[in-house]
């Protein structure tokens, strides 16, 4: 009998919360537990066939029994879970949740997998992108750490950060300077405009060998022509080994393979013409064969250069000069001057630092000078 007047009170009182809530008092009632108490509010449901409404003047608490390891539940499957924040509602937030120990909003897939989930401390951590890939349409401000482990991609709108920097694994964008060092390979498919200085420490190579600047040392290849339009300032040596360098300010002024200058126009000496010496020593019989300008003649013995042989080597070009001077101490040296390759209407006779002058015509020696040093 105590146990139905117990049933009877416990339905008495609920009735009266219910009342009180209804009419938007807050009312906090201590659980006096019965057997029959707990039996009744073991499961309660409402099948409502329209819409069904809880209006509260106060707070309204749902909560499991233990607080733990039962949940509160809403299911949305057949539709979405929608909440509404009213306009009055300015000055608190439209969903508050108080965390515990564990995530504040945990968002899991079929697996029961976390996805997207908020932590106790308001950190955001989001794996969910489908093999679709994720995008976010907005604009999306992080004033802490963005961590990834698949990458981020900007389809389009670029990137904008006004402060931090950004620092990558092998890349890295100074925050106020901008200064950016990429310790791989940068390539870049289209145009860039550097206006700033470009500091290469470590070399420049373009199109493989076509260019190249040597790191520590600065040597420098074009492969290709290099034009220069103003004007330009070589500090050190030009070496040219085996090049030609053709049109100095003129079509027809270059510089040969072999070191050779030709001149479109004439040659003004500021100072003095000096000609490098050839030492030449023959015998009787033998020709003179110059490879320079000047050459200083030697004998063994006072010789007539025989007139059955060029006593000058032919194959010289027309215009070319050559000097000759008897190096010897006292002997002469007698050189025919009216057959072979040398034409002068007589022998000529040179004594010891005699000199004679000549001027090939292109197939012949013609004499330009004789000085007797005696």
């Amino acid at each position: 009998m105590s146990n139905k007047k117990s049933l009877i009170l416990a339905l008495v009182l609920s009735a009266v919360v219910a009342a009180l809530v209804a009419y938007g008092f807050n009312v906090a009632v201590a659980p006096q537990e019965t057997p029959e108490s707990r039996a009744i509010r073991e499961r309660i449901s409402i099948d409502a066939r329209d819409d069904a409404y809880f209006y509260g003047g106060a707070k309204t608490y749902w909560f499991s029994d233990d607080h733990a390891t039962n949940k509160v539940l809403v299911d949305g499957s057949v539709g979405a879970v929608q909440i509404n924040a009213t306009a009055a509602m300015t000055s608190t937030p439209g969903v508050l949740i108080k965390a515990g120990i564990g995530n504040a909003l945990e968002i899991q897939n079929v697996l029961s997998t976390p996805v997207a989930y908020i932590d106790k401390d308001g950190a955001l951590t989001y794996s969910g992108f489908s093999s679709g890939g994720g995008a976010v349409d907005g604009d999306t401000a992080i004033t802490g750490s963005l961590t990834t482990s698949e990458g981020i991609t900007v389809t389009t709108g670029g990137v904008n950060i006004t402060a931090g920097g950004i620092t990558a694994d092998g890349f890295n964008v100074a925050d106020v300077t901008g200064d950016t060092v990429v310790s791989g390979t940068l390539t870049v498919s289209s145009t860039s405009t550097l206006v700033g200085a470009v500091a290469a420490n470590g070399g420049l190579t373009v199109d493989g060998v076509a260019f190249s600047v040597a790191n520590a040392t600065g040597n420098t290849v074009v492969s290709g022509t290099l034009t220069v339009s103003g004007t330009s300032t070589l500090a050190g040596a030009v070496d040219l080994s085996a090049q030609t360098l053709s049109n100095i300010g003129n079509a027809g002024t270059d510089f040969s393979s072999a070191g050779g200058l030709t001149l479109a126009d004439k040659a003004t000496v500021g100072t003095y013409l000096t000609l490098s010496a050839q030492a030449f020593t023959f015998g009787a019989g033998e020709p003179i064969t110059p490879t320079k300008t000047y050459v200083v003649i030697t004998t063994t013995a006072s010789i007539a250069t025989s007139t059955t042989v060029p006593i000058v080597a032919a194959g010289h070009a027309a215009g070319e000069i050559l000097i000759l001077r008897n190096g010897n101490a006292s002997d002469t040296i007698t050189i025919d001057g009216t057959g072979g390759t040398v034409e002068c209407k007589a022998d000529i006779v040179m004594g010891a630092s005699d000199t004679a002058t000549f001027i090939n015509n292109g197939s012949k020696w013609n004499c330009l000078a004789v000085y007797d040093n005696s």
